[in-house]
């Protein structure tokens, strides 16, 4: 298995990369090269997924069997880079965040949790910061979500499960959503 991790070095990301090598996978991570816990056991693309150059350049070295975005958070650069490595990716899979979820983390979670509006096209912008409610970045990783390259790779968007204290595991609605071509 052929696995592009975008980001991979902190958070989720480090711990798909751990995963995929102790699975034996050849994996590639691409960022910006501020840390690197894995040196010698993945092969390290730098550069920066807001530079088109740099994601073109990205491309030029697949192809995946798969393409994990942890990094992405702007609907619009998660738009430009899904579309950049359709064609050499196999799936698209973004992760995403409890923070999209319009309750949170004010009200425990559930199915039919509401997930907050972007459209998946925005820039940097959109969205507001709500004390003790939904914040900038919750609604930019809404945007993202939903996003569904023009050809190439099937994605998939996945937000993680939230545990609360007081009502145990859920997963808010639209948890995983899957687009498959």
């Amino acid at each position: 298995m052929r696995l592009l991790v975008l980001g991979g070095t902190w958070f989720v990301g480090h711990a798909i990369v751990t995963a995929a090598i102790d699975a034996g996978w050849e994996v590639t991570t691409f960022n910006r090269g501020t840390s690197d816990p894995f040196l010698e056991a993945v092969r390290a693309i730098r550069g920066d997924r807001n530079r088109p150059e740099d994601v073109a350049a990205l491309a030029a070295a697949g192809p995946w069997d798969a393409v994990v975005d942890t990094s992405g958070y702007v609907p619009r650069n998660v738009l430009d880079v899904a579309r950049a490595l359709a064609p050499v990716g196999g799936r698209y899979v973004f992760m995403s965040t409890v923070s999209v979820y319009r309750d949170w983390p004010l009200k425990p979670l559930s199915e039919q949790s509401e997930v907050l509006y972007c459209p998946p096209d925005v820039g940097p912008d959109y969205g507001t910061d709500t004390e003790d409610g939904p914040t900038r970045y919750g609604y930019q990783k809404a945007g993202c979500s939903p996003v569904k390259p023009d050809a190439g790779a099937a994605t998939t968007s996945s937000a993680p499960e939230t545990t609360n204290a007081a009502t145990g595991p859920s997963s808010g609605s639209n948890a995983t959503r899957t687009e498959t071509r």
